[in-house]
């Protein structure tokens, strides 16, 4: 396969590259780069890479925004080994461990790149001074056959939304395709556990507090829509993880990790909570998920339209 198409973004500073936002701290990136792949693993085997009624090219370019360590990206370029798979993710780290993961597998045609999606998002561009230079997203106009979005949640405040799905519609070909999928903040876990219940508002909270929205998968079509996508359709998705259930290690493992690391956030978001009080609380969710009759269902939607 040929990437002489390919584009390489310009270079931006290195304080554009730094800034995160992302709701997990740095120094949990060990255990939230094994809790990622994990995760990954456990959606690409339930939710269709594509959408269902969607079929690219064989040399499609597809691009993953804020992709992590890879993962859809590594599996959607093993599957489609014509198309040009390109993942982009403000951490370097991050970064490398995925084009380290798509050299092992032999993947040549997944492509990764350090990028800041939400570059100059939170500094207000005139409608008139709106230049090439101030688009987020590092890539030219109707560029990408494909453009996917999954848990962005973990990153965006809520201004940000509608801008950053106007950037992956611009750079979508006409006809092309963009993707979003996402969850209702931490109501992505349904269960009756008075204990994770509690955890939870807590959690949804600390995120509205921090200018994060609780509430998306109703909006995903109508961002689509004001964007410009026209037959924009939506799918939801169940998991169950009961403890006789395939799934329940790997969410167990998922939320043993996300919970513990997400205290820092809690706590620099709403001092009047100890680390004492949330360690009980996030204490009391592991036992509860640990009792024989527990049961509960991850929850997550997509949506998708045609530039």
């Amino acid at each position: 396969m040929t990437t002489d198409s390919h584009h390489e973004p310009s270079f931006r500073p290195p304080d554009s590259l730094t800034a995160s936002t992302y709701a997990v701290d740095t120094k949990y990136l060990n255990s939230e780069l094994a809790r990622i792949l994990s995760q990954d693993r456990m959606l690409n085997a339930h939710l269709p890479l594509l959408p269902p009624d969607v079929e690219l090219r064989e040399d499609a370019r597809v691009l993953d925004v804020a992709c992590g360590p890879g993962g859809w990206v590594c599996e959607l370029a093993f599957h489609h080994p014509q198309m040009q798979v390109i993942g982009v993710d403000i951490n370097a780290q991050l970064i490398e461990y995925a084009r380290t993961t798509a050299q092992v597998q032999g993947l040549d045609n997944a492509v990764f790149q350090v990028m800041n999606v939400v570059s100059g998002f939170a500094t207000p561009t005139p409608s008139s001074s709106v230049s090439v230079s101030s688009h987020s997203l590092d890539f030219p106009d109707a560029h990408f056959d494909c453009v996917n979005g999954r848990f962005l949640v973990s990153f965006l405040k809520t201004e940000w939304w509608p801008k950053l799905v106007r950037e992956m519609v611009r750079v979508t070909r006409p006809g092309g395709v963009v993707r979003l999928t996402e969850t209702n903040g931490f109501d992505l876990i349904i269960t009756a556990s008075p204990a994770m219940q509690r955890y939870k508002q807590i959690l949804n909270q600390t995120f509205e507090r921090d200018h994060r929205m609780t509430v998306l998968t109703p909006y995903l079509g109508p961002w689509l829509k004001g964007a410009g996508c026209t037959n924009v359709r939506t799918e939801a998705y169940l998991i169950d993880f009961a403890p006789d259930s395939q799934e329940y290690e790997a969410i167990y493992r998922n939320i043993e990790v996300a919970y513990y690391e997400l205290m820092d956030l809690v706590l620099k978001v709403d001092p009047t909570f100890t680390r004492e009080e949330l360690e009980e609380a996030y204490r009391q969710c592991l036992i509860a998920m640990g009792q024989p009759d527990f049961c509960g269902q991850w929850f997550c939607a997509s949506a998708w339209g045609r530039v």
